[in-house]
């Protein structure tokens, strides 16, 4: 009974928040959908001109198959963006709001992560829906090969980059309890998932020893990966092996901002709000 009440207190933050982010509909297509489309734009136009100076394929990948995975690592990564709300609880430490939490029977992580849920959640599902209405057609009429397999493993894994992405920036707000400034880092984080996470280019081309330290980081789990999967790049039998490295890697990071709260809240000076 008691679990089943913690649930619904962070369901019913969920409904709020999903409502509210309803109210800014507008704000979402200028922030999160055109930002999606501008960075397809660029990739697209970019691996354009590296093969139209190459042979026809890099690394034994042939253009079609590229520009696919571009287009599906591009709304991998966009659908795990960190928006405000992991931003904001840095913000809650620094002026002393972060009372009403710890004053009341709630979770911050959990609260934190709830809201986080309903402000990607109307994002989420349009981008979602657009790419099925897009990527059907495209498949039944041979321009692209997209299977339900692929698809469906795909949107599994995008479920534990937006955990990890999560987590990161979480690791990176609760450094407030230390810090005055936190949002260079965040900033830091996000340039560097261009690259790190499978956006820019596929791990798979990577000279070898690169590789074998990015496939054990969870970076290539925010693009990468699932992009992988949908674009045919990744076979399915490796989907166990990506999902145990994925799940030790959420354990890991949740036990690393556990401790950084832990420590933190000893410290907190409960200052203001």
């Amino acid at each position: 009974m008691t679990s089943l009440y913690a649930l619904k207190k962070y369901q019913a933050v969920v409904r709020v928040g999903i409502s509210k982010s309803m109210e800014y509909r507008t704000n979402f297509i200028s922030n999160s959908f055109l930002w999606l489309v501008i960075t397809v734009f660029v990739q697209v136009c970019l691996w354009q001109a590296v093969y139209a100076s190459s042979d026809g394929q890099i690394a034994g990948s042939p253009k079609s198959q590229m520009m696919l995975y571009i287009i599906c690592a591009s709304i991998c990564l966009s659908l795990t963006y960190s928006g405000k709300i992991e931003r904001q609880a840095a913000e809650e430490i620094r002026n002393g709001e972060l009372n009403k939490y710890l004053l009341k029977p709630i979770s911050h992580l959990l609260y934190t992560f709830s809201a986080s849920i309903a402000d990607r959640a109307f994002a989420f599902s349009f981008i979602v829906l657009l790419s099925v209405a897009i990527g059907i057609p495209a498949t039944l009429s041979g321009t692209i090969t997209l299977t339900l397999s692929g698809s469906l493993i795909a949107l599994g894994f995008v479920l534990f980059a937006v955990i990890l992405r999560f987590l990161m920036s979480m690791i990176i707000s609760y450094l407030a309890f230390w810090m005055d400034e936190t949002w260079t880092f965040h900033v830091v984080l996000d340039i560097s998932l261009w690259f790190l996470s499978g956006m820019m280019l596929p791990m798979s081309i990577l000279p070898a020893p690169v590789k074998q330290v990015t496939d054990i980081l969870p970076f290539q789990y925010l693009a990468y990966i699932p992009a992988g999967f949908l674009s045919g790049q990744l076979p399915i039998s490796s989907a166990f092996g990506f999902a145990g490295i994925g799940a030790s890697w959420i354990l890991i990071l949740y036990g690393i901002t556990l401790f950084i709260w832990r420590r933190g809240v000893i410290k907190f000076g409960a200052y203001g709000g």
